[in-house]
This record gives C-alpha cells, structure tokens and sequence, in this order.
C-alpha cells in the first residue's frame, strides 16, 4: 500500500491562536479554505503530510496528541524557538540514534522535532 497524503485532524479550543502558532512560530504555510476559515486551519508540511485543526465541536475527542516530525537540522530550530514555545523537555540526544526537543502548542498537543544522527 502506498499512500501519497498522510493527513492528521486535531480539534481545538481556540483556532485563532492555533493558527497564529503554526504560521508565525514555526513558519507552516497555511492552505487557505475560503469557505471554512472559521472552523479548519490547514497546514502543509511537504510531501503530502497535512495537519488540520478544527474548531471544537459539540462532540469531544480525545485531547491527548502527539506529533512527532523530523526536520533537517535540530539544533538550528531549537535555537529559534526555544525562547518562544513551552517546552516539554529540551534538545538531548537519544540512545536511539536521534536528537530531539519537545514543544506544546496552543492546544495542548505535544509536537516532537527530530534529526537522525
């Protein structure tokens, strides 16, 4: 099976500053949905992986998510961001073969940034 987009959905309390974290923060480009601005942000992360957040509804899901993601150089987006985001545990180095942070956005997501050795 291959599968060309891998898309994960996340209801959340307050969309706006959602929104305002994944642009502005960590630099995602939104894909902008005209007629749902108001209930979906959008964002893609390449090569067909897209996270989508969603004003919450009546009905409640679980609130407990975790990304984790890889990106090219960890160190140089912990420098960034780490004056700018609630860390849940700083840059260290696993014994698994990678080096990695940890950051909570808005909504209580836990977002896992990492580079292989």
């Amino acid at each position: 099976m291959l599968i060309s987009e891998l898309r994960v959905m996340v209801d959340v309390k307050d969309l706006s500053a959602v929104r305002k974290f994944y642009q502005n923060i960590l630099g995602f480009q939104e894909r902008v949905l005209p007629d749902a601005e108001e209930e979906i942000a959008m964002f893609e992360l390449g090569e067909g992986r897209v996270i989508e957040f969603f004003a919450e509804q009546e009905i409640q899901r679980s609130q407990k998510l975790e990304l984790s993601l890889e990106v090219p150089d960890v160190r140089v987006l912990w420098e960034r961001l780490q004056e700018q985001v609630t860390v849940v545990f700083p840059l260290r180095h696993n014994e698994w073969g990678d080096t990695s942070f940890a950051i909570k956005d808005p909504a209580g997501c836990t977002l896992i940034f990492f580079t292989r050795d």
